[in-house]
C-alpha cells in the first residue's frame, strides 16, 4: 500500500517557516533579487496597466469639475406639465442627489443629467428632480453626466384604453420598436411599441 508520502506532489516543499523560496525569516526579502513576477507586472483591467486605468480615474474626476459647454442661442420650449409631473412620479418627489423630498428639501427643480449648454436635450431620459441646493451646486459641470434614467411616456395598456380626453390609440402588435418606459399615466415600468408616445 501506498503511503502519503510516496505520493508525488507538484507543490513545493516548505521549511518550518512556512517559506518556499529557500530563505529564512530573518533573510531580508530584497527586490534586487529574483523578483516575483506579480511584483513588477501591474495588474491589468481589460488593456490597461493598473497606473494607467487610475490616470484615467484621475482625468476623469478632473472633468468632473469642469463645466460643459457655452450657452446655446436658441431658445428652450417650456417642458409639458404633463411630462414634468410624470418625472416627479417616475423620481418618487424626491431628489436624485439628496433623496430628500418636497417636505425636507423644500421645491425640487428639473435637472438637465447632460446640460443644456452642453447640449443635452429636454426629453424624459435626459431629465430628473434635483432639490434647489442641489441644483445650484451641480450647475452645468460634468458631474455624473453618465446617469441614465427611464424615459416617460404613455405604455401600451394606457393607449388602448380610451378616456373622456383621448381616444384609444392604435397598438401595432408588429411593431419592432419596444422600449421599457415610466407610464406616466398608471405608474408602473411597461414596454411602450410606439416612439411617438415616448416623451
Amino acid at each position: 500500500m501506498t503511503s502519503h508520502n510516496d505520493i508525488p506532489c507538484a507543490t513545493p516543499t516548505c521549511d518550518s517557516y512556512g517559506r518556499t523560496d529557500g530563505r529564512t525569516n530573518e533573510e531580508p526579502w530584497s527586490p534586487s533579487r529574483d523578483t516575483p513576477s506579480s511584483v513588477t507586472h501591474a495588474p491589468t483591467y481589460g488593456d490597461l496597466t493598473f497606473t494607467q486605468a487610475l490616470e484615467e480615474a484621475i482625468d476623469a474626476l478632473g472633468a468632473a469639475g469642469t463645466r460643459l459647454g457655452m450657452p446655446r442661442p436658441e431658445q428652450r420650449n417650456e417642458i409639458h406639465a404633463w411630462t414634468r409631473r410624470a418625472i416627479y412620479w417616475r423620481d418618487r418627489n424626491q431628489c436624485a442627489w439628496c433623496q430628500r423630498g418636497f417636505d425636507q428639501a423644500g421645491m425640487l427643480v428639473l435637472d438637465h443629467i447632460t446640460p443644456w449648454a452642453a447640449g443635452g436635450s429636454d426629453r424624459s431620459d435626459n431629465l430628473r428632480t434635483l432639490c434647489v441646493p442641489c441644483n445650484d451646486e451641480r450647475s452645468n459641470y460634468a458631474t455624473d453626466a453618465y446617469t441614465r434614467v427611464l424615459p416617460v411616456g404613455l405604455c401600451d395598456r394606457c393607449a388602448a384604453r380610451p378616456t373622456p380626453t383621448r381616444r384609444a390609440h392604435y397598438i401595432d402588435a408588429e411593431s419592432t420598436f419596444r422600449l421599457p418606459i415610466f407610464c406616466g399615466n398608471c405608474g408602473t415600468v411597461r414596454d411602450c411599441t410606439d416612439r411617438r408616445r415616448v416623451l
